[in-house]
């Protein structure tokens, strides 16, 4: 499957994956310039060699590719001030692992990492079926092809009027139900 088909998919994917998730801010208000600087900090600090390009401020997907095979999608929000979606897409998710705990990290200081890779590997596993994660109002949802893995982040609205409520959770990580692609 060529890149631009598997973009394609992911977006549809994501948008009718987390259709479900109820989306009340742009998340942090961090804008992708913003993104990148902090994405590169965090790496910088954790000793990683991973780092992104500055994003333009246009409108639709950004994407850069930070190691072999891995892409960092973001989206951002109305004029490019903050941004809506996150993505991390890789052809295996083992191999992203990295790239996924700097995102988490950029997005999110207190993330808990070792909560986000249970997660991620027990819906690789399908012992969640089609459930998200919801830490620090930010939903991540796992979504998993053939011929790639992605984790799709965006914020996400407990007090949603529509009823989308967490499913089953303990503490600050909540799982939480998504509409399936």
């Amino acid at each position: 499957m060529n890149l631009l088909t598997t973009l394609a998919t992911l977006c549809l994917a994501s948008s009718m994956a987390v259709s479900s998730v109820p989306v009340a801010k742009p998340l942090l208000g961090i804008s992708p310039g913003e993104f990148t600087k902090h994405f590169n900090a965090v790496a910088r600090q954790a000793g990683s060699e991973l780092k992104l390009p500055a994003f333009r401020v246009q409108r639709g997907w950004h994407r850069a590719v930070p190691s072999a095979g891995i892409s960092v999608l973001v989206k951002p929000a109305a004029g490019g001030r903050a941004l809506d979606e996150v993505v991390v897409l890789c052809g295996a998710a083992e191999k992203c692992f990295l790239t996924i705990c700097m995102v988490a990290l950029t997005l999110d200081d207190d993330a808990d990492l070792g909560v986000l890779q249970r997660f991620v590997l027990a819906r690789l596993g399908e012992e969640l079926g089609n459930v998200g994660l919801v830490m620090s109002d930010l939903a991540y949802v796992v979504i998993s092809e053939e011929s790639y893995v992605a984790l799709v982040i965006r914020p996400y609205d407990a007090g949603d009027a529509a009823g989308n409520r967490p499913q089953a959770g303990t503490g600050p990580a909540q799982v939480l139900a998504t509409a399936s692609p």
